[in-house]
């Protein structure tokens, strides 16, 4: 059982190394007017690279911010990252990555 474990482990780190690289596109996740944030968020799986456009988030956010009444939006720090699912044998099979945005005046 061990050797079999410690092929799969083997199969899947070689096979990370050759990530596809996937088109992935914003979606918003939450919102709150009454703290001038917006949440938005891409999906990466296990094999996969996501390619993602910046410019639309802001843009996604922006549109958002501005339908509550502010002018502008503005990134804060880094995505953050986390496990969006689980498998028993691969672990982390899918990850997701979450922009926070302020509105501004």
């Amino acid at each position: 059982m061990r050797f079999k474990l410690t092929v799969v482990l083997v199969a899947v780190a070689t096979l990370a190394g050759c990530a596809n690289p996937v088109n992935k596109d914003w979606f918003v996740t939450q919102g709150s007017k009454s703290d001038a944030t917006i949440m938005l968020a891409y999906d990466e799986g296990l094999f996969q690279q996501a390619i993602v456009d910046e410019q639309d988030a802001f843009t996604i956010a922006k549109q958002g911010c501005k339908a509550w009444g502010f002018k502008n939006a503005q990134s804060l720090g880094i995505p953050l990252e986390q496990c969006a699912r689980r498998d028993k044998l691969f672990g982390c099979v899918s990850t997701r990555y979450t922009q926070i945005y302020q509105c501004t005046h």
